[in-house]
């Protein structure tokens, strides 16, 4: 099934952006569109696209004849396709993870002298585990900076009701690791259609020398491929953690449609045809960040 993403009201909250919309079900929203063309102030910023599924974004979308269309790379977000049938779980990530992986068998070993580490998933009675990640994303930098879920009701009542939801459909999945019974490293997971996603992840910052989210993130990976999931997919921008995991990437565009008049040609010239420019100037003197955090990943990793 082709899909197309497209905003939704929680569009502000990490790794929960977009709904994916079958694409079949674009044309419903073309006339509502078109509206909202007429009352725009010359273009309409419309919905980010997965490049990997939508071949030529502009015409998804069934633009009036004599409306400029446009897209807008934003993000490479990485995925690890997972093996099947019993094969090593890590046989599609790069070359380079066999070292990586070398030295994450020493900090575990390391991370075993200072108490008991176990591994738990949790698909239903879920609740302590939920309170345990809130509190556990909190301690961290984004609680010092008033960033975490845990300091934001809204954001405890979205990620609450998304839990019960997917308990309630069998899809959600909250991996942590323990060090004496306590939450070191968590992810807020689910699984869905083959495909795991983490949208938050949280690590003690106390830990950091042991990689506790790297070490998470191999256990929920080999658990992925015995329970036949096909795909990891990390959300979100490329980073030098993930680059250490895999080399596919899923790049995303904005699409944008003009209206056909002196205003909205103007500016589609500035915007798409000049910002275009301006961004292939600025990544040839400076380089694309995201392609500089890949290049990055043999020398530093992070602990989530």
């Amino acid at each position: 099934m082709i899909t197309h993403t497209m905003p939704n009201r929680f569009s502000n909250l990490s790794g929960f952006s977009h709904s994916r919309v079958p694409l079949r079900e674009t044309t419903r929203y073309t006339s509502s569109l078109h509206a909202i063309m007429g009352y725009s102030q010359g273009f309409c910023p419309l919905f980010p696209l997965d490049t990997s599924s939508v071949g030529s974004p502009p015409a998804c979308y069934g633009a009036s004849p004599g409306f400029l269309t446009g897209t807008w790379p934003t993000r490479k977000s990485p995925y690890l396709p997972l093996p099947q049938g019993g094969s090593d779980p890590f046989m599609n990530c790069p070359a380079h993870f066999k070292s990586f992986r070398s030295r994450l068998k020493g900090k575990l070993k390391r991370l075993e002298q200072c108490g008991a580490v176990t591994f738990r998933s949790y698909t239903t009675d879920y609740q302590d585990a939920l309170t345990q990640f809130f509190a556990l994303e909190s301690s961290g930098w984004k609680g010092s900076t008033g960033s975490s879920i845990a300091l934001n009701l809204t954001l405890i009542r979205f990620y609450s009701l998304i839990a019960e939801e997917c308990a309630r459909r069998g899809t959600l999945r909250i991996y942590s690791l323990l060090l004496d019974s306590k939450p070191i490293a968590m992810h807020f997971g689910l699984l869905m259609s083959g495909g795991y996603y983490a949208p938050k992840v949280a690590y003690d910052e106390r830990f950091a020398k042991f990689s506790p989210g790297q070490l998470l993130v191999k256990h929920v990976i080999s658990d992925l491929c015995q329970h036949g999931a096909t795909r990891y997919d990390f959300l979100g921008p490329r980073a030098v953690w993930k680059s250490v995991w895999t080399d596919h990437v899923r790049e995303h565009q904005n699409c944008y449609i003009f209206k056909p008049t002196f205003k909205g040609r103007c500016l589609y010239a500035l915007s798409i045809r000049g910002g275009s420019l301006v961004r292939r100037c600025r990544h040839r003197l400076r380089g694309d960040p995201q392609e500089i955090a890949a290049s990055h990943m043999h020398t530093r990793t992070q602990g989530s």
